[in-house]
């Protein structure tokens, strides 16, 4: 629509600029046509002196006027804006992988912290068992001392839990000894 309104007055721009040209030429005596086609610079010259052309070669020098200012002025404006945004940008994502950082190293004090009472749960539970397994393997003996089984019997019941005892107090100490390890180490980093 702009495009359409500004093709028209145009068009009736030039219309008016041709009738004015066209009334000044036929006004002109035969000589200075002559001279015209002899030299074209004194038609342009012509051409140059109409009012509706120097209208239009100011307006145009005017807009280009205004077209620079404008884009001066947006890149002026858009520059330190995009260098603020960009820089913004730059500390968040900093910001950010400071904080994952952080996150994950928390993260793996946590997950240790959680195996280590996990650890030291097992210890405690391990600790009961192998007392149990003892406690058993005593109460068999104590029951061949008192008679109450035979010597095969006794043999039967007393070596496996005698068996499983040492084998939990083994796996006990050596947890114990993981957990101090361990234990260790943790203290070293802090």
């Amino acid at each position: 629509l702009l495009y359409r309104k500004m093709e028209s007055d145009y068009s009736t721009f030039m219309d008016s600029a041709m009738a004015m040209g066209w009334s000044r030429i036929s006004n002109m005596p035969l000589n200075e046509l002559n001279a015209w086609i002899e030299d074209p610079s004194q038609m342009d010259a012509f051409i140059q002196e109409l009012p509706q052309v120097k209208t239009l070669l100011s307006e145009k020098e005017m807009l280009i006027a205004q077209n620079r200012n404008a884009a001066e002025f947006n890149l002026n404006l858009g520059n330190p804006s995009l260098a603020d945004a960009k820089e913004s940008v730059l500390k968040a994502y900093e910001e950010a992988k400071k904080w994952k950082l952080q996150f994950e190293e928390k993260l793996a004090s946590l997950n240790s912290a959680a195996e280590q009472r996990s650890l030291e749960t097992t210890h405690a539970l391990l600790q009961a068992a192998a007392a149990e397994a003892e406690d058993e393997s005593d109460r068999v003996a104590q029951e061949l001392l008192n008679g109450n089984i035979s010597a095969n019997d006794f043999v039967e019941a007393y070596r496996p839990k005698r068996v499983l005892a040492h084998m939990r107090k083994i796996k006990c100490e050596k947890l114990a000894e993981l957990l101090a390890t361990s234990d260790m180490a943790q203290h070293r980093k802090q």
